[in-house]
């Protein structure tokens, strides 16, 4: 069975594991906003009190942490697994089976007029193993540049004009990723 089964949390545990982060992060802002603390301060006689969104932010972050771990206990403690249609299936019992010969000689009986017809195993399509496709970057090249020159004059004979290429640019070349 290695391979093809899986794990199955059940609707009702991938529900709580994806409520539980939410109503923890709900119930850590309204124990923080009542447990929020007060900024008191004195200006020209008169006394100011502000709030500050500090127990607000410490009780929101610490019940989406709660949430998360109830999350995550939710979806690891599942007992139930799943087989898909099909799936090869080999079981070793722990006592004897009886059967009915009666029984067991109608059933021949039976698949031999009107035939068996054998069910295809199809193979449990794997995951791609595909990682995706990586870039090496490429190069943003130069433009061109001409340097004017420096007319002579009595004292210099000047410099003539230089006109230096530009780079062009390269594309990145894409590759698998490893």
């Amino acid at each position: 069975m290695k391979g093809y089964a899986q794990l199955d949390p059940g609707r009702g545990r991938a529900t709580g594991a994806i409520l539980a982060p939410l109503a923890g992060f709900g119930i850590g802002a309204l124990i923080g906003a009542a447990a929020h603390t007060k900024n008191t301060t004195t200006f020209a006689g008169q006394t100011m009190t502000t709030s500050t969104p500090k127990g607000l932010a410490i009780g929101s972050i610490t019940g989406l942490a709660v949430g998360g771990v109830v999350s995550l206990v939710l979806l690891t403690r599942s007992k139930g697994f799943y087989l898909d249609a099909g799936s090869p299936v080999e079981m070793t019992l722990q006592k004897p089976l009886f059967l009915e010969q009666s029984r067991v000689a109608g059933a021949v009986k039976e698949s031999a007029q009107s035939g068996v017809s054998i069910q295809p195993i199809a193979p449990r399509p794997l995951p791609p193993n595909d990682a995706g496709t990586c870039y090496t970057p490429g190069t943003p090249g130069t433009p061109e540049v001409d340097i004017p020159g420096i007319p002579p004059n009595d004292t210099s004979p000047g410099t003539p004009p230089t006109h230096i290429p530009g780079i062009p640019a390269t594309p990145p070349t894409p590759h698998p990723c490893p």
